[in-house]
């Protein structure tokens, strides 16, 4: 059984596609199987290791050439089809909170052969399933899954007022409009406020209550694989009081915890994608 199969759903229902798989045979019918792709940053693709490692595949890397920008972004992904598809989605389905009627289709008719019009009524299901709505009928996300969604999906980010040196921290975790399950789900649970802007949905959780934000992150920080470095750092912050000014903080040390912090974000070869930049307001 492959390992940390949770964080895997998490990672899938965020930053992963579960696609049809198509192969026609010399007598025009079509034999359907599942497609599940991960794609991340060049440098972020070492979470990919221990997928790679089990399911014995490769990542692929490509680069694209920004005109605007005159900078080269390169990104990473890791595929799989066939037999070894429907053995991670086997696992991985029951603990899907945005894809899991998706894959469960995807694996009802895989390996069927089929004509060219049943195909095209799997292709108009699998539409009517992507543009679905339904909430999961899940109480509560598992720690490791949630750690997948928001290494995927999620952004702990600061704020640094010019004015006066205050600085705040918040988390952001951003869907697409028609995938609103996963924020949805940690929005009951967690809090926070959501803000819709054309076709996204953004959840957003300020870091303010020391007590409730410790208790948000600790939940899965320790499962969390890309960021990790990220939320130790603002929960080692929040914990002491560093960014407090009634504590001592200065406007100085504020500016260099913020400064800190984005460090931290920032991709190790200067061909990666800068990281986003943070507020200053």
């Amino acid at each position: 059984m492959f390992k940390n199969v949770k964080y895997y759903a998490g990672l899938l229902d965020s930053d992963g596609s579960i696609t049809l798989h198509v192969h026609k045979t010399s007598r025009n019918t079509f034999f359907c199987y599942p497609k599940i792709t991960f794609s991340q940053i060049t440098h972020r693709n070492f979470i990919f290791k221990s997928f790679c490692d089990y399911y014995s595949v490769e990542i692929c890397e490509t680069s694209r050439f920004d005109k605007r920008t005159g900078k080269t972004y390169e990104s990473s992904s890791v595929s799989l089809t066939g037999t070894k598809a429907r053995s991670f989605l086997n696992e991985v389905k029951q603990h899907l909170v945005i894809k899991k009627d998706l894959a469960e289709f995807l694996l009802s008719i895989s390996g069927e052969e089929v004509s060219q019009e049943v195909l095209n009524e799997y292709r108009s299901n699998i539409k009517i399933l992507r543009d679905s709505k339904t909430l999961s009928d899940k109480n509560f996300p598992s720690r490791k899954w949630m750690a997948g969604y928001i290494d995927g999906d999620g952004h702990i980010g600061s704020s640094f007022r010019k004015r006066d040196g205050n600085l705040s921290f918040s988390i952001t975790i951003t869907s697409n409009i028609n995938d609103p399950q996963g924020i949805y789900l940690i929005n009951r649970v967690f809090g926070g406020y959501i803000v819709t802007s054309e076709n996204t949905l953004r959840l957003i959780v300020p870091l303010t209550n020391i007590t409730k934000a410790e208790e948000f992150i600790t939940y899965f920080n320790s499962h969390l694989i890309l960021k990790k470095p990220q939320f130790d750092f603002v929960l080692s912050v929040l914990r002491k009081g560093e960014h407090r000014i009634r504590k001592g903080a200065t406007y100085e040390s504020n500016l260099a915890i913020h400064k800190k912090l984005q460090e931290l974000k920032k991709p190790q070869r200067l061909s990666d994608k800068p990281a986003e930049a943070e507020a200053i307001v």
